[in-house]
């Protein structure tokens, strides 16, 4: 990332979520990961975009696990919350 808000909001998603590297961090060999929401993004890179990719990802994720479809109301909003951001959290250099 190349703001202070993108990197925190990749350190959040692999805090909340996992790097989606561990096979732990699949179902169906599809994971969940912030590697999966990467390679789902488009090239534009921005905020929205990220969440745009981590929802479909989750939502992959509780189709993959039908239990995990009670979590999705609190996982959209927890990625909700990165598009209203009203600053750049602070990033150390």
């Amino acid at each position: 990332s190349k703001t202070p808000k993108g990197l925190y909001l990749m350190i959040d998603y692999v805090n909340f979520k996992g790097e989606g590297i561990d096979p732990k961090e699949h179902y169906n060999n599809q994971g969940w990961g912030l590697l999966q929401v990467i390679e789902k993004m488009r090239p534009i890179h921005s905020e929205t975009e990220f969440a745009a990719a981590a929802k479909f990802i989750l939502n992959r994720r509780a189709e993959n696990n039908p239990g995990d479809k009670r979590f999705l109301p609190g996982w959209f909003r927890r990625i909700d919350r990165y598009n209203s951001l009203p600053f750049d959290p602070p990033c150390s250099d």
